[in-house]
This record gives C-alpha cells, structure tokens and sequence, in this order.
C-alpha cells in the first residue's frame, strides 16, 4: 500500500506546475486498488475452479468405488428426479379445428339457427378453400341435418325437406371423397330415411328404402364397434315398416347396442324412447327420454320429443 501512495504521490511532486484536486488524487488510489482486486480475484476465481475439480474427480472416484447395482440406483433416481425440475409446459392453444369441432358439438346440442347459419357460412368457405376434404363435407351434411331438425320442429316439413337434401349432397360428396368413412355412410342412411318421413312413404319409400339398408350395411362393415352406426341401423328398424324389414325388437336391440357403446349419446337415448313406447313399454320409455334430458337438459329438440311421448 506504501509502494502505491508513494507512486502516485511522486507523479504529483514532478509535477509542481500542473492543478491537482483530491478528486484526481482519489481516482488514482480507486484505479489502482480496482486493478489490485480484479487481479486478486482472477487469482481467487482460479483457486476455487480448482478446488472445485478436484471436488468433482473425488466424487467421481469415490462414486466409481461402489458396487455397479448401487451406481445404477443412483443414477435411475437422478433421472426420475429430472421431471420434477422441468418447466412446467405450457397449455396448448385450440387449433382451428379443433375450435370449429367445439362450435359444431355446441350447435348440435342447441339446434340454434344463427350458430347454424356461421358454422354453414365457415364450412362452406373452407370447402372452397379445400374442396377435397371429406370431413369437411361431412360436417356440412351435418350441420344441414339440424337445419331440418330445426324446421321440423318449426313445423316447416318444406324447408325441412330442402335441407335434407342439401344434406344429403354434401353427404354423398363426403363419400366420393373417402368412401371407407362408417360415419358417412350411417349419416347417408339416416338422410334418406328422412327422405321417406318428410314426403309421401307410399312413393318415397320403394326408392329410398333400399338405399337406408344399402348404407347402413356398408356403415356396420367398415366399423361394427362405432355406436353411431347401431344407432343408424336401430333407426331403421324402427321407421320402416314391417313389410319392408321394419322391427321394433331389433330396433331396441340395436339402439341399446349404441348406448352401451357410448352411453353419452343423448339422441340415441331419444330414440330408444320412441321405440320403448312403439314396443307399448311407456314405463322404459320416460326413462329413456329422461335420461337423455339429464345428458342435455337445454336441448329443445329433446324438449319437443319429449312432449311428443306424452
């Protein structure tokens, strides 16, 4: 520290002539002293990165010493360990079809014409977009269907049957497109069988009965697991007539196949209803209707079937 001041001082005395103010004189002993410490601590820093390696060599060594089923303990408990110290991942944001499937599942439950006409307008546009998707077309034929339900219960049988058979073309355009899709060709039957409901049975029948049948045989080919498929086939138990394949015990059969499949379908639960009460078990049938209540309690669709079983 002697060796310092007396160095700096001496730059002052030679020279008597220039102003020096303590602020220089203060820099001077501050610079100095920084360069010491900095040089201090590169020494320090050294030190300790040695010492902390020959820390590490001793742990290894150490570590190398025990038995190997010990070794491969420890190292199987450090790597569990790792996930518990990862960042947290951060929650996935909805792609756009998967925030177009919510939109659909909303307008199914509600049947509400304005959620219709966006989802129609938005899937309409995609199709232009591209026009070889078949889920795309397939969801058209759907939101379609519950334009008709939603004239249906309007009663407009008119405007219900125009929306069927847009429906019904966008369907088949789904098919074209992939013909190995079960839930295409069960929604194609369905839509025919509409047909027949919605117009004269007595002429609409003989045309479109044998294509309900054709397509509901190629939906349970493709995937006799599907719940929608059985519902489909159940359906066309139930509304043809007997002359023509219909059966109510096989109806029931058939939609107690589906909701046993997936007991979270609501309409399916409609359905059985219809067919418990066609079966003269009206007991089975407000349990049927209940429960499907109890699934979507703010369905006017379910709310107007409901009242047509009393």
């Amino acid at each position: 520290m002697r060796e310092k001041s007396s160095c700096v001082a001496s730059r002052f005395i030679r020279r008597p002539l220039e102003s020096s103010t303590a602020a220089e004189v203060s820099h001077e002993f501050t610079s100095q002293e920084n360069t010491d410490e900095m040089q201090t601590g590169a020494v320090s820093g050294i030190g300790e990165s040695f010492r902390m390696s020959m820390r590490i060599e001793r742990s290894r060594d150490s570590l190398m010493l025990l038995p190997k089923s010990v070794r491969l303990i420890l190292l199987l408990g450090a790597y569990l360990a790792l996930p518990l110290v990862a960042p947290a991942a951060a929650s996935p944001v909805p792609t756009v079809n998967e925030a177009l499937g919510a939109a659909m599942e909303a307008a199914r439950k509600t049947r509400d014409e304005k959620q219709l006409q966006s989802l129609k307008t938005q899937l309409e546009q995609k199709i232009r977009e591209n026009p070889s998707d078949a889920v795309l077309n397939l969801d058209l034929a759907k939101v379609q269907g519950y334009f008709a339900d939603a004239e249906e219960m309007h009663k407009d049988k008119k405007a219900a049957a125009e929306a069927v058979d847009k429906a019904i073309e966008a369907a088949q355009k789904s098919i074209q497109l992939n013909d190995q899709s079960a839930d295409a060709h069960s929604l194609l039957a369905d839509l025919n069988g509409r047909k027949i409901s919605l117009g004269n049975g007595m002429f609409l029948g003989p045309k479109f009965g044998p294509k309900v049948k054709e397509e509901n045989a190629k939906a349970m080919a493709l995937d006799d697991k599907n719940p929608r498929v059985w519902a489909s086939l159940g359906r066309q138990y139930l509304m043809a007539p007997k002359l023509f394949g219909g059966d109510v015990t096989k109806a029931i059969e058939s939609l107690e196949k589906s909701v046993a499949l997936d007991g979270k379908q609501e309409e399916t639960f409609v359905w059985l209803a219809r067919a418990y009460k066609k079966h003269g078990d009206k007991s089975k049938a407000q349990d049927a209707i209940q429960h499907a209540l109890t699934l979507n309690p703010d369905s006017p669709w379910i709310k107007n079937a409901a009242n047509s079983l009393n």
